[in-house]
């Protein structure tokens, strides 16, 4: 493991396992320049053997527990990873930079070809107010298309929703916060101000010739597949209609009918939720199937899974209170609670093709999830059921944490205030068995704990959808079986719940964000294995500010290659991969840019004019 040597707190490495050194002595010395600390010296302090490594980075706190070892694959054990708590603290920062280059590696695959897009929340600060959840930030996509010739065209752009334009012009808040946020002015700016912004920062697609930015909370925003520019909102073929249409976050492609595109609208009524599910066309947006059906209570329903013949829902024992949300009490996310004590899961199975069929409750142990894995049906003629892998937690966990005031009397950000050890519930790989056939009874579903990594962010190989597979990749804890930071990427079988593989970040202040599994580019109608392919993540590096592409084997992780970029992207969420391949386009600025910026009606104080 490799630590870069800027860094406040001090590590001593010896013995397999990574320690916090308390005592450690730091040579360096600094300027301010331009307002910024810059570094002019730094050497690393010898004591005893052992190597010291510090920086100046003010106000940085650490706190790297002792490890033990993980077994990675069959006869090998490796350290668990230390982590920099303030670098990942800082990997959710703002992204200053829009950006559009190519980059020449020799030592890219000449048989990955097609567009990764990445999405995720990118700017926390409006004016002088910072957003204080991570999931807060306005969306921002990232873009790589490799050619197969040894070059990457990477650029990125925020999605310009109609909420990010508002405040931009504004330059102050002007929505409360989904999850932490609140107007600043207290209850007499945030009561009956009920309208929140489409953040356009969870997902990003790519279908039918379209690319879209999605969020959970409103609709979806067309943006262009080749340079990102927003086109505007876009209602899936005039489906999405209503004052306050929804689509998910998390569509899935049926890979065995013929890539339709399955997803799900939502809205709320007095007794529940209406849900409809929608079915489109893989090369237009014909709407080739839909069903409508009414839940009783609430439901939160980040993600959900099909199987050829359901669509498959995991509705917690939640409720929401929507009076303080209301009167400006609290935003909305901070009126759910957990009601594990007082009411089961249910496990809620619609059947996709008969519309008059009805819905099939099951229930369960009390857990929820945000994200699934994979889903089949098992017609075993002793045993009908549905197969359906996820990443489990026993209770739901947004972000709420003990609120703390600093001395601009702002809440601290929830990444600045999380205690993972108490307040993150564990989330690991469990394979669920859904009975499905008709008796006399209640049936329950059964859970088993196929591996015990702290986990999220599963993908796939995305041609195994709605059937039996074995390989799942995962982003893994910094910790291994403990809640920590997402840094790390896992191989697991699923059937055996054996991890495979394991991919490390060299650094500790390095972070890897969602895997995105890419087919190798084979010859037609000739038949790959299933993990014949490649992973690949976007690394964030808060405290120097510093990002990549890596590329790793899917066969085994291991390094392929990385790609360095010039631009700083914060921790995102997910991503999409597409064989598509677009032509660079030279970075041009719009009218719609100029008047954003606002630079055209600034004067830099420096100039001549204003020197006294």
């Amino acid at each position: 493991m490799n630590l870069h040597p800027a860094d406040k707190t001090a590590f001593v490495v010896g013995n397999g396992a990574l320690r916090h050194w308390k005592g450690a002595s730091v040579n360096a010395t600094a300027t301010f320049q331009c307002g910024r600390l810059k570094r002019r010296s730094l050497r690393p302090a010898r004591s005893g053997g052992a190597t010291h490594l510090s920086s100046q980075e003010s106000g940085a706190t650490n706190t790297v527990r002792e490890q033990g070892q993980l077994t990675s694959a069959p006869g090998k054990t490796q350290s668990l990873s230390a982590f920099d708590r303030r670098s990942w603290e800082l990997a959710h920062g703002d992204m200053n930079e829009e950006d559009s280059y190519v980059l020449d590696l020799p030592d890219l695959p000449h048989d990955l070809v097609g567009t990764l897009y990445r999405n995720g929340p990118s700017k926390f600060t409006i004016g002088s107010r910072r957003m204080l959840h991570p999931w807060e930030g306005d969306g921002a996509v990232a873009a790589f298309t490799l050619r197969g010739d040894g070059t990457v065209w990477f650029r990125n752009r925020f999605v310009r929703t109609e909420g990010y334009l508002k405040e931009r012009r504004a330059g102050y808040q002007l929505y409360r916060g989904t999850f932490a946020t609140p107007l600043p002015g207290g209850i007499l700016t945030n009561a009956f101000r009920l309208e929140q912004k489409n953040l356009a920062n969870t997902n990003v697609i790519y279908h039918a010739n379209q690319l879209l930015a999605l969020y959970e909370g409103g609709l979806p925003y067309e943006l262009r597949p080749d340079t990102l520019e927003t086109k505007g909102v876009f209602r899936l073929g005039g489906t999405l209609t209503g004052p306050m249409p929804m689509f998910t976050a998390h569509p899935h492609v049926d890979p065995l009918r013929r890539g339709r595109l399955v997803g799900f609208s939502s809205r709320m009524h007095l007794n529940g939720l209406r849900i409809r599910f929608l079915e489109f066309a893989s090369e237009n947006w014909k709407l080739c199937s839909e069903r409508t059906v009414d839940i009783d209570g609430f439901g939160f329903f980040h993600d959900f899974m099909i199987t050829q013949r359901y669509y498959i829902l995991l509705q917690a024992p939640l409720r929401f209170h929507p009076l303080p949300f209301v009167l400006g009490l609290k935003c909305p996310g901070e009126c759910i609670t957990w009601e594990g004590d007082r009411m089961p899961t249910r496990l809620l199975l619609i059947p996709r093709d008969d519309p008059g069929a009805p819905v099939r409750e099951v229930l369960s142990e009390t857990c929820t999830a945000f994200h699934f894995v994979n889903a089949y049906d098992d017609d075993d003629d002793d045993d009908d059921a549905v197969v359906l892998d996820a990443c489990r937690m026993d209770r739901l966990f947004l972000g709420e944490t003990r609120r703390h005031r600093n001395g601009l009397s702002r809440t601290q950000r929830v990444v600045e205030a999380v205690d993972f050890g108490t307040q993150v519930p564990k989330c690991s790989l469990w394979r669920c068995r859904i009975p499905t056939r008709s008796g006399s009874g209640t049936q329950r579903a059964t859970w088993r704990e196929v591996n015990t990594t702290h986990v999220d962010f599963p993908v796939v190989n995305p041609s195994r959808l709605t059937q039996p597979y074995r390989y799942v990749y995962m982003g893994a804890s910094a910790l291994g079986t403990e809640p920590g930071p997402l840094k790390n990427i896992i191989k697991v079988d699923a059937d055996t719940g054996q991890t495979l593989a394991t991919w490390q970040p060299p650094s500790v202040y390095e972070f890897a964000g969602e895997p995105v599994f890419a087919p190798r580019l084979i010859e037609p109608d000739k038949e790959s294995a299933e993990d014949d392919g490649y992973i690949l993540s976007v690394v964030s590096d808060g405290l120097h500010r510093s990002t990549y592409l890596v590329i790793l084997d899917a066969s085994d992780l291991k390094l392929v290659c990385k790609v360095p970029l010039r631009t700083f992207l914060p921790m995102g969420l997910h991503g999409t991969w597409t064989a598509q391949v677009f032509q660079p386009q030279p970075k041009r600025r719009t009218v719609q840019d100029l008047f954003e910026s606002k630079n055209w009606n600034e004067v830099d104080s420096s100039l001549p004019l204003f020197r006294f």
